[in-house]
């Protein structure tokens, strides 16, 4: 190749990989307005049930505890979902070999769509933790 083709080759590639990381960053900027949106919505029914609490249960924190026990059926949720395995994608040939390739193909597909849908819960979990987060910076740094 000569020295032209292989500077407009150079070029082409860098702008791939800018278009790639503008995207990743848009992708990412979406995330993050979403867990933000999410993180209102929570920090609002959270001070609505610290409101309730004051009136109606003066003596015993229930808001902590319905945070907190959402955040734990979430979290065992996404675990369960999951089944424990932190693993991107599942390929037929990762499993057995005794078990039919029509089989393995479909368990893979089950396996990576239910992976898709718990995706979704952590955005739950990290904006219920920041609540929590919050709420104990507060209690314990501005009293």
């Amino acid at each position: 190749m000569s020295k032209k083709k292989k500077k407009k080759q150079r070029y082409y590639e860098k702008e791939e990989n800018n278009t790639s990381e503008l995207q990743r960053r848009k992708k990412n900027g979406r995330k993050l307005l979403i867990i933000a949106g999410l993180f209102c919505v929570f920090e609002l029914f959270y001070q609505g049930l610290l409101q309730l609490e004051k009136r109606y249960f003066p003596l015993f924190p229930v808001s902590v505890y319905a945070l907190a026990g959402i955040l734990c059926v979430l979290f065992f949720t996404y675990l369960i979902m999951n089944r424990g395995n932190p693993k991107e994608k599942v390929t037929p040939e990762e499993l057995s070999p005794k078990i039919p390739y029509d089989e393995r193909v479909r368990l893979c597909r089950k396996y990576n769509e239910r992976k898709e849908k718990s995706r979704v819960l952590i955005y739950f979990i990290v904006a219920i933790s920041a609540v929590i987060a919050l709420d104990f910076i507060v209690l314990f740094l501005f009293p």
